[in-house]
């Protein structure tokens, strides 16, 4: 009898060892369902926030800003120099072009993109000497020298020396400054005929990178032309404040 007790006792003792495995491994299960739930919830979550995003991006560029009107753009440009386009200097029409072409590049509209070409088409008509041929075959925009030495009245640079080995010499108006570009410095060379029907010659071109360290001025390419306008330091406040004013207006 004593031998029976004993073994009822060993067999309660292994059904319980047993049961208490059998909920244990019941219980990792349970947690790992859980961690499983809890992490396809987070992907979950994070792919739902991302579909957002991308949906609120979407919603902003369809709603974000209203189309501008060419005269209403014409207006607001007047009372923001005062004056209306045609009447502005050189500088200040490159100025409002060059904001044009940033406002439409970054909004993606075409309508600001085509004023910004109508109006490059007038300011070459008037030979504003900032405008200059894009240079072609290289992956940066480039800055034309024959555009810095027309446009010294705004640049305050002049073309003074081009050496037979191709090197460009540059001088401040009132020869303070002097800056050498070897040839292995330069984009190359490549005909600029800015104003049709005028004389067609050949100039050196930098990147703009190199321009805006020495000379302080950089290239505006024009969105779907072969032109590009010449930008110095003294534009740029009149670039910021033109798409600023464009951007208040549209409601980004």
């Amino acid at each position: 009898t004593c031998k029976k007790n004993k073994n009822n006792k060993k067999d309660k003792k292994n059904k319980k060892n047993k049961n208490k495995n059998k909920n244990k491994k019941n219980a990792n299960a349970s947690q790992k369902n859980t961690n499983n739930d809890q992490n396809s919830g987070s992907a979950n979550a994070k792919a739902a926030a991302a579909a957002l995003k991308e949906r609120n991006k979407d919603e902003a560029k369809e709603t974000g800003g209203k189309a501008l009107g060419e005269a209403e753009i014409l207006s607001a440009i007047e009372d923001l120099l005062g004056q209306p386009f045609g009447s502005l200097s050189g500088d200040l029409q490159a100025a409002v072009i060059a904001a044009l072409n940033e406002y439409g590049i970054r909004h993606e509209d075409e309508g600001v993109l085509s004023l910004a070409r109508r109006l490059l088409e007038q300011t070459m008509d008037e030979r504003n000497p900032l405008a200059y041929r894009q240079f072609s075959g290289v992956p940066f925009e480039c800055v034309s020298f024959g555009a810095v030495d027309r446009s010294r009245t705004y640049t305050n640079y002049r073309l003074v020396e081009e050496k037979s080995d191709g090197t460009q010499v540059l001088s401040s108006m009132r020869g303070k400054k002097s800056y050498t570009f070897k040839p292995k410095k330069l984009a190359g060379r490549q005909s600029d005929s800015y104003i049709r029907g005028s004389k067609t010659e050949v100039y050196a071109y930098i990147d703009e990178a190199v321009s805006l360290k020495k000379i302080k001025c950089r290239a505006e390419y024009i969105s779907e032309t072969d032109y590009a306008l010449l930008v110095t330091k003294s534009m740029e406040p009149v670039i910021r404040k033109t798409v600023n004013q464009l951007e208040e207006m549209a409601g980004y």
